[in-house]
């Protein structure tokens, strides 16, 4: 579904990526760890179409970006870090409103407001205003509207930063089951516990370059047939 083929960037003097390949399979959650600064974000961005690279190849469902972006647009959703929520709206709102952004309408709004309303567990928050929402909750927002076009390929940039514990076991189960249903995501993040327990593969970053990658292959008691990811993935990241 994903394929990034020696992707490089820089921004002046500075590369911020060198010589970046990696892939997720369909159905597939892969991740992106390392510390800060070693270039997540700016893979991430690039992935969704958000910056251009300065070199390599981006593939999503067998299309390069480069010369089918406009397709390969339509394929992906993006959920910055800082997700960009409207406080002053109510979810249901909000989500209306990014829709019609999206060219939904209708019976086609409604049907997809519906959908992620239910499939994000948003219904007893649903005229509730953001600005009143945990974080927790605006991550759950956030998801929902990335997945009102239906994405094959969801690009999630830190999904659980500030989220505590319990918030973080449950939005773990949401991707898991929004994956299983929709499709293809790849996330960056620095919880290494969560990428043992959610992701298929794991790619390491440090400087810009790819130090490590690992698939990783669950069992049903959720234990992993390899090494558990904060060993796989690079382990002890700041």
């Amino acid at each position: 579904m994903l394929e990034v083929r020696q992707l490089c960037k820089r921004f002046g003097a500075t590369a911020a990526l060198d010589d970046v390949s990696l892939q997720v399979t369909p159905g597939g959650i892969g991740a992106v760890v390392g510390p800060n600064g070693a270039g997540k974000s700016t893979l991430l961005r690039i992935v969704a179409g958000v910056l251009a690279p300065s070199a390599g190849q981006v593939f999503v469902g067998g299309m390069d970006t480069r010369t089918q972006g406009r397709q390969v647009r339509r394929l992906i959703g993006f959920l910055p870090e800082q997700s960009p929520l409207y406080r002053d709206l109510r979810v249901e709102e909000h989500l209306s409103y990014r829709g019609r952004l999206k060219g939904l309408a209708g019976k086609r709004l409604r049907a997809r407001l519906r959908s992620v309303i239910e499939g994000c567990g948003l219904d007893d928050i649903r005229r509730r205003l953001i600005g009143r929402l945990s974080l927790g909750q605006r991550q759950r927002v956030g998801l929902a509207d990335v997945l009102l076009t239906e994405p094959r390929l969801m690009v999630l940039d830190e999904p659980f930063a500030g989220l505590d514990a319990d918030q973080a076991d449950r939005f773990c189960s949401l991707l898991a089951g929004v994956c299983a249903r929709h499709g293809t995501i790849l996330l960056s993040t620095h919880r290494l516990d969560l990428v043992d327990r959610l992701c298929h593969s794991c790619t390491t970053l440090s400087q810009g370059r790819v130090i490590r990658q690992t698939v990783l292959a669950p069992h049903t008691d959720g234990e992993r047939e390899r090494a558990p990811a904060d060993a796989a993935c690079g382990g002890g990241l700041p």
